[in-house]
């Protein structure tokens, strides 16, 4: 009896772990875009949706200016809801590090306000079940 009900505990806590802490992306709409910079393309611009609550989502810029978001697994895209949008480019694509104790950020390729939510002045609406598409032309 007692190997039943420790093979039941061990059941049920390996199934809450899976579904409660492996989401899979159920919780994403998917998000694609393209971003240019006084009309032309740039490879390597992180883009990143920060929503009202959950996680952020990040894409990177490809040759044509093109992204796609990914939250938990890639390309999944975004949480559904209102998301403040910002903009960096890192010397190899990458966002910046979070961290300000390394040396100082890259010039960017576009006006310094995309680089934060707080002052991009662009905000995007995730709906889950309809096309997220957003283009975006920033200034220098």
């Amino acid at each position: 009896m007692k190997g039943f009900l420790r093979a039941v505990v061990i059941f049920a806590t390996a199934t809450f772990l899976a579904v409660g802490c492996g989401d899979t992306g159920g919780g994403t709409a998917r998000v694609k875009g393209k971003v240019t910079v006084a009309g032309l393309p740039v490879e390597g611009i992180a883009v990143t949706f920060t929503p009202t609550s959950g996680r952020p989502a990040v894409g990177v810029t490809d040759a044509s200016g093109n992204f796609t978001l990914s939250t938990l697994n890639n390309a999944d895209g975004a949480v559904p809801g209102t998301h403040k949008v910002a903009f960096s480019k890192g010397p190899s694509g990458d966002p910046p590090p979070s961290d300000l104790t390394g040396p100082p950020p890259p010039a960017q390729p576009f006006n310094a306000k995309y680089t934060s939510g707080a002052t991009s002045g662009i905000t995007a609406e995730v709906v889950k079940g309809k096309s997220n598409e957003f283009t975006w032309d920033l200034e220098k």
